[in-house]
């Protein structure tokens, strides 16, 4: 009940900001489920229908709603039971030597004759190839593997099939060169990098996959369930450590730690690096990381902000004991620690929208790859206090869920110029479809869709059919004929591995 109140007056605050703008939604839904000035209404397939149970949403193989949150395809990452352990050292010159321990239980009801493992750091184009392989083995023995997509992909070839319930134990030996970003704002190349005595570490290290490939204004990969992590990071020399989850042991030269539930694994090191921290009003403690002379405070105050607000109208607590925030060289998610690129640690909506994936892609998790809007289309609503991003509308003809592969591989800094492309049809476009999912329902059953959402799939994988079904199962309004404005409903293949 106190939950519910706090939601209630946290929206009751943001009202009057977008009152006016959920009105003119509702008078244009009526009409074509777009605001003024904007795309097409998506077209409905002749036989596409979304029933009660099952339902096919494009990318998207329907099922009902399970407990496991496993996700429909049991393919890459979802077919198994993973557990990382990390051993890094990290030099003067942010040169890092890892040993990677990664045990994985096939959890399907067929063999598994080889393991693919996404490397982003060796992707053959400028700004990556910082990645170099020493050695791989499998149960204690050398393995055959290669390279593919671009070098964004190591495929690994098992010596016998992994059968069900069965472990594969690998241990892989490798080092990694961080470059210096030539460009941030949300560059997917800057993810490994370091800046003015900071390395920052995202998606830096093999990780389970399909497969598939590299699209550099993505978050870079497809459905990963949430895995047990163990780390221990040392410096040759004293350095300050940012990182998430339980640390067990802190000194100048060391931390060591655990993260009981990661979508992946993200830290930063360095030196002259300045802490500010604080706690949000459910007692999270919450640290910002950054250069002397960053505004340390004001970041910690929107991040505490942010932090507030979503537990309040979600009315489901912050997914850990700890937020990490840091000032780093590219706006970024991860679990337990964001990083926000300088020239945006004093905007609000960049802020609050890193802190919002914490909720959605952290907590409830999706595949990026093919339905990036279940993730990136909620943080953009929540950071812009539920008002949709650029509130004149939006340009995209294109359907919310659409794959990253449907966009071209472009600079993202100028995808958001371009009407059919990445930004225009997740962020911008995939927040005016939640407006609207919003004002069909009204507001106190569209924030009980999200609480019931985040609680039934909790460190699960959700796709579009689940949170249609959530929808569905609170609200009679979510009709196919709403749902047909926004999204394309018709089934369809799982699509290309590689983006393009």
């Amino acid at each position: 009940m106190a939950g519910k109140l706090l939601a209630a007056r946290w929206v009751a605050v943001w009202g009057l900001g977008f009152a006016t703008g959920l009105f003119a939604a509702q008078l244009s839904m009526a009409g074509t489920g777009l605001p003024e000035g904007s795309g097409k209404p998506v077209q409905a397939h002749p036989s596409a229908s979304l029933g009660q149970a099952t339902l096919d949403v494009a990318g998207a193989p329907g099922r009902t709603p399970s407990s496991t949150g496993r996700g429909p395809q049991r393919s890459g990452a979802m077919q198994f039971d993973a557990h990382y352990q990390f051993d890094v050292s990290v030099d003067g010159t942010g040169r890092a030597s890892v040993v990677e321990r990664l045990t994985a239980t096939n959890t399907t009801s067929t063999g598994i004759d080889h393991l693919d493992l996404f490397v982003l750091p060796n992707f053959d184009a400028p700004g990556f190839r910082e990645f170099e392989l020493a050695s791989i083995r499998v149960d204690g023995r050398a393995v055959e593997t290669r390279g593919t997509q671009d070098g964004a992909n190591l495929r690994v070839e098992l010596r016998r099939a992994l059968q069900p319930g069965r472990t594969a134990r690998l241990v892989v030996l490798f080092s990694l060169r961080p470059a210096t970003p030539a460009q941030g704002d949300g560059d997917l190349a800057a993810a490994l990098s370091r800046r003015s005595g900071m390395v920052q570490f995202l998606l830096w290290y093999p990780m389970l996959s399909d497969g598939h490939g590299v699209s550099v204004d993505s978050d870079g990969g497809s459905a990963t369930p949430a895995s047990p992590i163990d780390y221990a990071i040392r410096t040759d020399a004293p350095a300050t450590f940012a990182v998430p989850g339980t640390v067990t042991r802190r000194t100048e030269r060391e931390v060591r730690g655990t993260l009981a539930h990661a979508r992946d694994f993200a830290f930063a090191v360095g030196r002259g690096i300045r802490t500010w921290s604080g706690h949000a009003r459910s007692g999270v403690a919450v640290t910002v990381y950054g250069p002397a002379k960053a505004p340390g405070a004001t970041t910690l105050a929107l991040a505490i902000g942010a932090v507030d607000r979503f537990e309040a109208l979600l009315r489901t607590p912050y997914p850990a004991a700890d937020l990490v925030v840091v000032a780093g060289s590219t706006n970024m998610e991860s679990s337990g620690i964001v990083f926000v690129d300088r020239n945006h640690v004093e905007d609000p909506y960049t802020v609050a929208h890193e802190v919002a994936h914490q909720w959605f892609h952290w907590l409830v998790g999706n595949d990026q790859l093919r339905e990036p809007w279940l993730d990136e289309a909620f943080a953009t609503y929540l950071a812009g206090g539920l008002v949709p991003r650029h509130e004149d509308g939006f340009c995209s003809d294109l359907p919310v869920n659409e794959p990253v592969w449907r966009f071209e591989n472009v600079d993202p800094r100028i995808t958001w110029q371009r009407c059919d492309d990445y930004m225009q049809t997740v962020y911008y476009k995939g927040s005016w479809l939640l407006h609207a999912v919003r004002a069909a329902m009204g507001d106190g059953a569209f924030i009980d869709s999200l609480e019931d959402y985040l609680a039934r799939y909790r460190f699960g994988v959700a796709t579009t059919a689940d949170l249609v079904g959530i929808w569905r199962t609170h609200s009679a309004a979510v009709t196919d004929e709403l749902l047909c404005r926004w999204l394309d409903l018709r089934p369809r293949s799982a699509g290309p591995r590689r983006p393009v």
